[in-house]
């Protein structure tokens, strides 16, 4: 079941702004779906079908409206839990602590919190801090999938796989 890294990875690029890069990704990850559960594969497949049928502009708007200006969808997992209070800064110090214990150093001017960011630390840490971490965490990913549903937004489909992964990681961990 180690597949799951690469689902995960997967997750991570799609949720980060769109732009060239991103999209330079796209006919990789649809390659590396062939190796993936099922369900988890429909649900990348129609957000890439989603992505490629629009322009860069589209995208991005589409991105900053949906994640940057409702903060139900916020891609900052402490601000789900905190708000933005002085309390955020202790959860931002857990997930800096829990990278550093892991050896994850990120190369980028993002908050820890930033959900694409949490998951690209996810697929490359150990099986049992991967499990701690969604204990932490995963309600928080799952109430933003839930908002992004109730809003139709294909970002769901990104989140909906997402949550797929992390059950089976925690039914995989249990055994």
């Amino acid at each position: 079941m180690e597949q799951w890294r690469d689902a995960i990875r997967i997750c991570s690029i799609l949720l980060r702004y769109p732009d060239q890069n991103v999209t330079q990704y796209l006919n990789s990850i649809r390659n590396e779906l062939e190796l993936l559960p099922s369900y988890f594969k429909k649900r990348i497949e129609r957000f890439i079908d989603y992505y490629m049928s629009r322009d860069i502009i589209e995208l991005q708007e589409e991105y900053v409206r949906t994640f940057d200006m409702n903060e139900e969808n916020t891609l900052y997992l402490t601000y789900h839990i905190t708000g933005d209070s002085e309390d955020r800064g202790l959860e931002l110090l857990k997930i800096k602590n829990l990278y550093s214990s892991s050896g994850f150093s990120p190369q980028t001017s993002e908050l820890p919190d930033y959900l694409p960011l949490f998951l690209e630390f996810l697929s490359v840490a150990d099986a049992k801090t991967v499990s701690y971490a969604i204990k932490l965490y995963g309600e928080y990913i799952s109430k933003i999938g839930e908002s992004l549903a109730k809003w139709k937004s294909p970002y769901y489909l990104i989140f909906d796989a997402c949550i797929y992964v992390f059950s089976q990681v925690q039914k995989f961990e249990v055994r």
